[in-house]
C-alpha cells in the first residue's frame, strides 16, 4: 500500500525560486509604513492559590495550580488585564507570560468580581504593556444570534495564541456561579479546552465581545461507558455524549479522549465587562450589581392580580417579599405591584423589553445596567392606584452569603470550640460540594431567610473538641454541638462573630476582676454557707453539665428550631427580662448565672456553661496545638481587644466593692456558723 506523502513542517520547507527577491507587506504599502509587531491582547496567567479552610479556619490551606488566559482590554483611555475571578482568587502567586519571554511578569489581583467572574490585575512592568495591543470594547450592541465570531487564546504547549472560529448561540439572563449573581451571559458554540478558559471573543473587526469564564457541556460526559478501553458509543469523543442519530449511521462525530474538548463556551458579555470597569474607574473599587432585594411572583392569573386589585390594562409583578436591608424596604411592602423601573414597563412575566423592542428579557438584566448608589425611580401599585418612588440602589445583606470577596474566614476560639459565621464556603468544606443536600435544615434554611440589619451574620459551631477530663467542653457530644448556630450569649442575642466576640472579651474582662480580687471573700460566704447548712454556691467546676432548654424555665419558650426566638421577649428586652434582681443574667425563672461562667445557647435548645478561668486555659492549649496566636482573627481583634479593655476597666472597681461585700458577708456567716 502507497504511504500518503507529507509535507514538511513549515520550518523546514524550503523557499520557492524568486521568493527572495519578493517584496514584504511593508514595503508593498509605502516606505514610511510601519508593521505593528506588537502581540494581541492575549496572555497567559499560571496562579498559585492558597485556598484557606473555611471549615475549620485554624488549619492551613490547600494549595492549587491553575493555568488559563486573561485579556488585555482598554477602556476609558486606561488598560486593564482581566482574568476569571475563580483562577485567581486567593492567589498567592500571580504571573503572565509572553511569548519570546523567557521570565514571567510578577501580577497581582487589585479587583474581585465574583458576581461577573471578572478580576482585574495589576502588572507595573512597562515592557508588558508595551509588548501588547490592547482590544477595543464593541460598545455598540450585543452580537445577534448565529453571529460568526473567533475566540483568541493560549492553548496548552502553543507557543503563541491562535483563533479559533465559533458562532453566537445564546444571549440570556444566566446565574453565574461563584456567587449565585444572575446577569447576562452569551454562550458561543466553540470547543475549548480548560486552559483556554479567560480568551477574548472578537468580532469581524477585531472588537471584543466578551471573555470566556466556563465550559458548558453539550451532553451528560460523565455518564458515558467505556467499551474495551474506549469510549462507548453512548458518548461523543468531543465529551458532549450526545447519541449521533441513536444508533444511526454517525456523521462528523469526532473522537477522541472524554472531556477534552467541550461543545460551547460561556462568555462574558461587553455590557457586564463595561459595569464592572465603571464600577472600578467611578468608585475606585468594585462595589457590586444593585438588585431590588425582591422575591417576586408572575401576575399571569386572573385571580392573583384581582387580588392584588390591579386594574384593566396595567402589568406589573407582583412582590412577595422584600429584605429589610434592602432600600425598597423603606417605601414599599409585600402584596405591591412592581410596574416600572426606570422608565422601562414591567410585564406580567417579569421582563422587560430588549434590543429596541424586538426581544423581552428577565428585569434581573435591566438593573443590573445601573451602578451601586445610582438613584432610580420606580412605579408601584397598591390596590391599584400608581404611585412613583425614587430611592437609591445597593447591594442587600444576605445570612447566608455565598463567597467572602476573596477573604478568609473569620474565627473565634473559646476553649474547645472554633465558632465561624455561616457561609456557602463554609457548608461547601463541610460537607462537600453537594452541600444543599447534605446540610442540615437549619442552617440551609437561612438562604430564604433575610437579615434584619446589615450587620447580622449566623455564628455556627465549627469544631468541638474535649480536651481532657478537666476541660471547659468535657461532657459535651461532639456531634450535638457540631454545626449548630448560636443563638444566645448569657442572655444577649448573637447578631454576628464580632458581637460575640465582644461579649466573651466583655465576660472575660469582668471574671478575671472578680477572680483576682475575691479569693478571701468568696472563701467566707461559703464557709458561713456552710455554718447555715444553705446550698453551696454556685462552683466554677461544676457547671460542666449539658443543661436542656425544656428544663431551664422559659428558655425552651424563646428557642426555636432557626434560633429566631428570644428569652421571655425579643431583642434587648428579652435579655433585660431576663436578668436577675442582682444584674446577673438568667435562664428563665432559674438562679442568676456566675459571672465567672459564660452560657451559649444553641439552636438545638442546647446550653453551654463553660467556667471562663478554664476556658482561658483550653484556648492556650487550643492556640499552641494548631500553632495559632490570637484566639480570634484579625478582623476581629479591635472589638475583640476594646471589650476586654472596657470590661477590665468597667470591672476593677465594681469588681472589687463586690468582692469586699461578699468577704464582709462571709465573715459574719462564718462567726455565726462558730457561733452556733
Amino acid at each position: 500500500m502507497r504511504q500518503p506523502s507529507r509535507r514538511p513542517p513549515l520550518r523546514l520547507q524550503t523557499r520557492p525560486p524568486g521568493d527572495e527577491e519578493r517584496p514584504d507587506a511593508g514595503e508593498e504599502a509605502g516606505a514610511g509604513a510601519e508593521v505593528d509587531a506588537r502581540l494581541p491582547g492575549v496572555v497567559r496567567l499560571q496562579c498559585v492559590q492558597d485556598v484557606p479552610r473555611f471549615d475549620m479556619p485554624l488549619l492551613l490551606g490547600s494549595f492549587r495550580s491553575s493555568t488559563c488566559n486573561a485579556v488585555a482590554v482598554s477602556y476609558g483611555g486606561q488598560s486593564y488585564l482581566l482574568a476569571p475571578a475563580a483562577a485567581v482568587i486567593y492567589g498567592g502567586q500571580v504571573r503572565v507570560s509572553l511569548p519570546g519571554r523567557d521570565k514571567p511578569f510578577p501580577a497581582k489581583v487589585a479587583h474581585l468580581g465574583l458576581e461577573c467572574e471578572l478580576a482585574a490585575l495589576q502588572v507595573e512592568s512597562p515592557e508588558f504593556w508595551e509588548a501588547l495591543v490592547p482590544y477595543e470594547l464593541a460598545l455598540d450592541g450585543l452580537p445577534h444570534l448565529q453571529q460568526p465570531c473567533s475566540v483568541v487564546s493560549y492553548a496548552e504547549a502553543q507557543p503563541r495564541p491562535r483563533s479559533l472560529l465559533g458562532t453566537v448561540v445564546r444571549t440570556e439572563i444566566v446565574t453565574y456561579p461563584s456567587a449565585m449573581q444572575r446577569l447576562l451571559g452569551m454562550t458561543v458554540g466553540v470547543g475549548l479546552s480548560r486552559d483556554q478558559l479567560g480568551s477574548a471573543v472578537v468580532d469581524a473587526q477585531g472588537l471584543c465581545l466578551g471573555i470566556v469564564f466556563g465550559r458548558t457541556l453539550g451532553g451528560k460526559a460523565s455518564g458515558a461507558r467505556k467499551q474495551g478501553g474506549r469510549t462507548g458509543a453512548g458518548a461523543g469523543g468531543d465529551g458532549s455524549g450526545e447519541r449521533w442519530g441513536m444508533g444511526r449511521r454517525r456523521v462528523g462525530r469526532r473522537r477522541g479522549r472524554r472531556g477534552g474538548v467541550e461543545a460551547s463556551a460561556a462568555v462574558v458579555p461587553v455590557p457586564v465587562v463595561t459595569h464592572f470597569l465603571e464600577d472600578i474607574s467611578k468608585h475606585g473599587r468594585y462595589l457590586g450589581f444593585p438588585t431590588l432585594g425582591i422575591t417576586w411572583r408572575r401576575t399571569e392569573s386572573h385571580a392573583l392580580r384581582a387580588y392584588a386589585g390591579m386594574r384593566p390594562g396595567q402589568t406589573g409583578i407582583l412582590i412577595a417579599s422584600i429584605n429589610p436591608t434592602a432600600p425598597l424596604a423603606a417605601v414599599a411592602q409585600p402584596l405591591d405591584v412592581l410596574a416600572a423601573v426606570g422608565g422601562a414597563a414591567v410585564d406580567n412575566d417579569g421582563t422587560v423589553e430588549f434590543r429596541g423592542g424586538r426581544e423581552k428579557i428577565n428585569i434581573a438584566y435591566h438593573i443590573s445596567q445601573f451602578q451601586v448608589g445610582d438613584s432610580v425611580e420606580l412605579t408601584l401599585l397598591r390596590q391599584g392606584e400608581p404611585r412613583t418612588v425614587r430611592l437609591e440602589l445597593g447591594v442587600p445583606g444576605r445570612l447566608l452569603p455565598v463567597h467572602l470577596g476573596g477573604r478568609p474566614p473569620s474565627y473565634l476560639v473559646l476553649s474547645g470550640l472554633v465558632l465561624t459565621g455561616l457561609s456557602g464556603p463554609f457548608l461547601e468544606g463541610a460537607f462537600g460540594r453537594a452541600w444543599p443536600v447534605r446540610s442540615p435544615v437549619q442552617l440551609l434554611r437561612e438562604w430564604q431567610n433575610n437579615p434584619s440589619a446589615a450587620d447580622e451574620q449566623v455564628v455556627v459551631v465549627a469544631e468541638c473538641q474535649d480536651l481532657g477530663p478537666t476541660s471547659a467542653t468535657d461532657g459535651y457530644e461532639r456531634r450535638a454541638v457540631m454545626h449548630q448556630r448560636v443563638v444566645r450569649c448569657n442572655g444577649a442575642p448573637v447578631r454576628s462573630l464580632a458581637h460575640l466576640a465582644a461579649l466573651v472579651g466583655e465576660a472575660q474582662a469582668r471574671a478575671d476582676a472578680l477572680g483576682s480580687g475575691s479569693g478571701s471573700g468568696s472563701g467566707g460566704g461559703r464557709q458561713g454557707g456552710k455554718g447555715r447548712k444553705a446550698a453551696p454556691a454556685p462552683a466554677a467546676d461544676a457547671a460542666t453539665t449539658t443543661i436542656p432548654a425544656s428544663a431551664a424555665g422559659g428558655a425552651s419558650d424563646g428557642a426555636d428550631g432557626n434560633g429566631d426566638g428570644n428569652v421571655n421577649g425579643s431583642g434587648a428586652a428579652g435579655a433585660a427580662e431576663a436578668a436577675g434582681a442582682n444584674g446577673q443574667p438568667s435562664i428563665g425563672n432559674g438562679p442568676p448565672l456566675d459571672e465567672r461562667q459564660l452560657l451559649l445557647e444553641l439552636s438545638n435548645r442546647m446550653l453551654l456553661v463553660l467556667p471562663l478561668q478554664q476556658a482561658g486555659e483550653d484556648t492556650k492549649a487550643m492556640l499552641a496545638e494548631y500553632e495559632v496566636e490570637h484566639p480570634v482573627s484579625a478582623d476581629l481583634r479591635p472589638a475583640y481587644e476594646a471589650a476586654l479593655q472596657g470590661g477590665q476597666a468597667g470591672a476593677g472597681a465594681a469588681g472589687a466593692l463586690a468582692a469586699g461585700g461578699k468577704g464582709a458577708k462571709g465573715s459574719r456567716g462564718g462567726a455565726k456558723g462558730r457561733t452556733g
